[in-house]
């Protein structure tokens, strides 16, 4: 399309005209970002933990050395831990997991999550992790 401007008059673009076209270019290739899935929370995973194996949320968190609440625990360590950002580091530390678990040492996050590794090595059908498949 060619625009003519009056005669007499002194025309001249805003913008130079591989600028306008650029411009043009960049508005049709753009696309709305992504939107990725929620990641789930230190809750939900300690709340589907806890569903699924029978025990209440304040059991996991709790105090309690009883094996009916420390397995489930270490599951829920060992999800806290896999749930990941895009770019691969991992969304909770063991600090803050070991804080949202009823204010436990780091260390025992630590020892808690190879041992639920160990428990899945030796029988592969232990645990079901669902909502990281989200």
């Amino acid at each position: 399309m060619n625009i003519e401007p009056a005669r007499g008059w002194d025309f001249k673009p805003a913008m130079p005209t591989s600028n306008i076209r650029s411009v043009v270019a960049m508005s049709i290739k753009w696309a709305p970002p992504q939107v990725m899935p929620a990641m789930p929370t230190m809750r939900e995973i300690v709340a589907d933990v806890a569903r699924r194996h029978g025990v209440t949320p304040d059991d996991i968190r709790g105090p309690s050395r009883r094996r009916s609440f420390v397995r489930p625990r270490h599951e829920a360590m060992w999800l806290m831990r896999q749930v990941r950002f895009a770019d691969g580091s991992q969304r909770y530390s063991l600090p803050q997991i070991a804080q949202f678990l009823g204010g436990r040492d780091h260390t025992t996050v630590l020892n808690g999550v190879r041992r639920y590794e160990d428990r899945r090595k030796k029988n592969p059908d232990v645990g079901a992790p669902g909502i990281i498949a989200r």
